[in-house]
């Protein structure tokens, strides 16, 4: 999910949620459809305090400088 707005809205933000579908429905005024191409991506789950956050980002960006491909 990606807020839009670029500052704190507690109604009428804007968002783009990215979910695989089989086929393209009707869009809305509310809701689009759009393809976008194949990425190679690194995810985490971060479960624990806030104050802990900053070690997720560390291990990801270590682990994303281990595994780079040439």
């Amino acid at each position: 999910m990606v807020y839009l707005d670029g500052e704190y809205k507690e109604r009428d933000f804007e968002v783009e949620f990215c979910e695989a579908v089989e086929t393209f429905e009707v869009e809305t005024d509310t809701i689009t459809f759009k393809r976008i191409n194949s990425v190679q991506a690194v995810t985490l789950l971060h479960k624990g305090p806030y104050n802990q956050l900053g070690e997720a980002y560390a291990y990801v960006f270590k682990w994303i400088q281990d595994n780079e491909e040439d």
